[in-house]
């Protein structure tokens, strides 16, 4: 059966229930309950012509209720207490049946419990089929027993039912059976293939969405490749200028010359941060930043940190101060101080950047775990400007500042806050903020370290042990294509008192390891007619064992995600990554040298 009104109602009340089947029962419900009632009805004026009443009465009592269930499943669908309602009015019918006005096993009577237990096992599942099912069969059967074999008597009689009402309920639960099994095969089928549809469109889903994610990774390759491609393209132009503002500040110039000099070399830093920045939130975002675990001195760390910073500091009319608790003095710790110290560069550039006027302060407390791990306590604060409730979780969203007014004034790409949070939480720890416009504010992080000692930094720094003279009889091979870095590394090198060897690309770095041995080969990257890698695996494959393990460092402006894993297949012993500290690079030639030292000894 179908009402347009019936139908256009379900369709709101049913809005929220996605599931197909429960749709179908509630209709299959509503459809069952109006053709009994209409049933029922009919019944009413046949017995009140033929009687008794007191089957009036219950047609009545049956009439209502099931209006009731019509009206609750229009309004509100709660298919499952109703069709509770439903399995307990039959079941009165069937029990008033027996012990009222009946009082025997009657065509009807059987009817009413096939059709329970059917209604009751569609509607309400295995369980509640089960119990209705007993309680409409319990009786029939006990009747059964008890009254000898009345159960095989069909007692239709007109004392106690009228012909013409009895006839109309017999008719009605025949079609009843019929209309419940055709409902429920309909709906099985039709769930079918709603389901069936349902599948074919998530299908038809999953491929555009693998599609979308296919379209998603190429574009995050493109992104790495161009930021890779750039990266490498600016920092080997930024590795020449910050090179040679070194060696001129080094050269005892004029102190004219040494403030232009300084001048062009911070710029040039300025412009490498900025390009590590965007770099470093690239790694984040892709989630390939690894923490290195060396060993370094951590308040030497923050003293060298420091340094820059007062002078800044200076510069703008503040007070900078440093608090390093004593028991962190010479204590070695494990971890990554280069992470830890692009932390800290991040905070106190804020800091000094966002006060006018007043204090700028970093203080390291240290909480002691146990007796391997240390725990230490960062504190960067400050006098200045502070930041509003409202804009606190703001400042730590990529490329965002509290204001555009911010922007404006300050300047910046909203990146360090971002960055800084995430390197703290790669550290297992969180970021805290406490702040107040016009007050100042206060950044506390802690992080964890492994607790080394001064054997285990010796290791890592031999340098120490080098004398300039063994340090200038090394041989080293650099294979570099760029003019400015072939300078750059001669008159670096020059003031250690090497003599390099120079080839323009990785052919020639190969030839040149076949006519003589070197002690380290400063290997480029991107070079023509062949590239680093190449040339270090076939420098490896060489059968001479003193040509085969040459130190091999690389010297790179790349900064891709795969360059490790392109490094360790290629069996590059370590890297430099342009522009590089002229320091650090002297610390591994005399790393190399204390080790050949080790070997010869």
């Amino acid at each position: 059966m179908k009402f347009s009104y019936v139908d256009r109602q379900l369709d709101k009340v049913l809005g929220n229930d996605h599931d197909p089947l429960n749709k179908e029962r509630v209709k299959f419900l509503i459809n069952l309950t109006l053709l009994s009632s209409v049933v029922v009805f009919i019944t009413i004026p046949l017995y009140m012509i033929s009687g008794p009443m007191i089957q009036v009465w219950r047609s009545c009592i049956v009439l209502v209720f099931m209006i009731g269930i019509v009206y609750s499943l229009l309004r509100k669908p709660i298919w499952r207490n109703v069709s509770h309602a439903m399995c307990l009015i039959v079941s009165f019918v069937i029990w008033s049946n027996l012990l009222i006005f009946v009082m025997a096993i009657n065509i009807a009577t059987i009817q009413f419990t096939l059709l329970v237990i059917i209604f009751a096992f569609y509607m309400l599942g295995t369980r509640w089929g089960v119990f209705y099912a007993l309680l409409n069969i319990l009786p029939i059967l006990f009747y059964a027993v008890f009254n000898g074999k009345e159960y095989i008597h069909i007692n239709i009689t007109p004392r106690q039912l009228s012909t013409p009402a009895f006839m109309l309920v017999m008719i009605n639960n025949f079609v009843l059976f019929v209309f419940m099994h055709h409902h429920i095969f309909t709906s099985y089928n039709l769930t079918i293939k709603k389901l069936r549809l349902k599948q074919i469109e998530e299908e038809l889903l999953n491929a555009k969405l693998l599609e979308a994610i296919e379209i998603a990774a190429q574009s995050s390759r493109s992104k790495t490749d161009f930021l890779s491609t750039m990266s490498h393209e600016l920092r080997t132009p930024l590795n020449s200028v910050i090179g040679m503002s070194n060696i001129l500040l080094k050269d005892q110039p004029r102190d004219d010359q040494a403030e232009n000099l300084n001048i062009l070399n911070f710029s040039a830093q300025s412009l490498l941060t900025l390009i590590n920045d965007v770099l470093d939130f690239s790694k984040i975002e892709s989630g390939k930043i690894e923490l290195e675990h060396i060993p370094f001195r951590i308040s030497e760390l923050v003293q060298q940190i420091s340094l820059g910073f007062k002078v800044k500091s200076a510069e703008k009319g503040l007070t900078f101060h440093l608090e390093v608790d004593p028991f962190l003095i010479d204590k070695v710790l494990i971890g990554d101080p280069t992470r830890l110290t692009q932390i800290l560069y991040n905070l106190l550039e804020n800091a000094i950047k966002f006060t006018p006027a007043g204090v700028v302060c970093l203080k390291i407390n240290a909480i002691v775990e146990n007796s391997d791990v240390l725990r230490v306590e960062f504190i960067v604060s400050d006098t200045g400007i502070g930041i509003p409730d409202d804009k606190k979780a703001l400042i730590f969203e990529p490329f965002s500042q509290a204001s555009s007014t911010t922007t404006r004034k300050y300047g910046g790409t909203g990146l360090g806050l971002s960055i800084v949070k995430h390197l703290i939480e790669i550290h297992n720890s969180r970021l805290e903020l406490t702040s107040r416009p016009a007050a100042g504010t206060t950044f506390t992080f802690s992080i964890s370290y492994q607790i080394g000692d001064s054997i285990t930094l010796a290791q890592h720094a031999p340098g120490s042990k080098v004398t300039a003279q063994q340090l200038s009889s090394l041989k080293v091979l650099i294979a570099e294509d760029n003019a400015m870095n072939i300078l750059l590394m001669k008159k670096l090198l020059g003031q250690w008192n090497i003599s390099p060897y120079f080839v323009e690309n990785g052919a020639d770095a190969v030839a040149a390891v076949e006519i003589q041995n070197f002690d380290v080969i400063l290997m480029d990257i991107h070079m023509p007619v062949m590239d680093g890698y190449e040339a270090t695996t076939l420098i490896r494959a060489n059968p001479d064992p003193r040509k085969s393990s040459v130190h091999i460092i690389a010297l790179t402006a790349s900064v891709s995600s795969n360059v490790q894993e392109k490094m360790d297949k290629a069996r590059l012993n370590d890297y430099v990554s342009k522009p590089f500290n002229p320091d650090l690079l002297k610390a591994k030639l005399e790393s190399i040298c204390y080790q050949q030292q080790q070997l010869a000894d």
